[in-house]
């Protein structure tokens, strides 16, 4: 998402699923970029997986990085819904259809590979 913007058309938001996630994304800069980007951030809960808050319209077409789909589970049961890999949900965020990180980033597809898991990631359950 870095140097582009959701399309127009498109209504783009992320669900970060834990706290420990969100923090090191907001440390390593992420929760930034992606907001200059257009994108809106749900409440860290388990109401996305249910499509709470994000219920695509009727015969309407819904790109998720969640790990599992069946008819309705985005809410609607007339939905489109499509699961794709996180490069590609925000390929088609900025383009507004159906792409890949190669249609966005071209040839220089060196930047997904200097992207690395942190060896740890932060957990604090003071809650």
């Amino acid at each position: 998402m870095r140097g582009h913007h959701v399309a127009e058309n498109v209504s783009c938001t992320c669900a970060v699923s834990t706290k420990s996630i969100y923090t090191q994304l907001l440390r390593d800069g992420y929760i930034e970029m992606m907001l200059d980007a257009g994108v809106r951030f749900l409440e860290l809960a388990c109401g996305p997986c249910c499509a709470i808050g994000r219920t695509p319209p009727t015969n309407g077409v819904a790109v998720r990085t969640t790990n599992r789909n069946f008819k309705g589970r985005s809410g609607n049961p007339n939905a489109e819904v499509y699961l794709v890999s996180p490069e590609s949900a925000a390929a088609a965020a900025i383009t507004g259809t159906f792409a890949s990180a190669e249609d966005i980033l071209g040839g220089d597809l060196k930047i997904l590979a200097d992207i690395h898991e942190p060896e740890e990631y932060p957990v604090n359950d003071s809650r």
